[in-house]
């Protein structure tokens, strides 16, 4: 994981070094290191929140890990924080563009599929 994350920041290029960190935070996930999985999947998130483009599949699965592992942490009540900014976000109240996370429901955030436009399109 060390050796992906420094070569992504070799490149420079943000995507790789918010790939390298999402998926440090998925094997932190698989190890059941909450913790460390919710700080890297944070710091992912917001690599591609703000750094990025046309990443919406990438920050929906940061913002997945994230949100999973705060409750296995026992963390709730952070849980019960980032959850409604998250789906207002995915709902395109500030874009105007809907997410992938748009169909979720407030317990439901293991079981959510994108959302349809119109033209009966799948995506971002």
């Amino acid at each position: 994981m060390e050796q992906s994350k420094a070569l992504a920041e070799r490149t420079g290029d943000p995507h790789a070094l918010g790939l390298a960190t999402l998926w440090a935070g998925g094997a932190a996930w698989l190890r059941g290191d909450w913790k460390i999985c919710t700080d890297l999947t944070r710091q992912a998130e917001l690599i591609f929140r703000q750094q990025c483009v046309g990443v919406a599949n990438e920050r929906v699965t940061s913002e997945v890990f994230m949100l999973a592992a705060l409750v296995w942490m026992g963390e709730l009540h952070k849980h019960e924080e980032l959850f409604p900014q998250l789906l207002q976000e995915a709902r395109g109240a500030a874009t105007g563009t809907p997410k992938p996370l748009s169909s979720c429901s407030r317990t439901g955030i293991y079981s959510c599929s994108p959302p349809t436009s119109p033209k009966g399109r799948t995506g971002n």
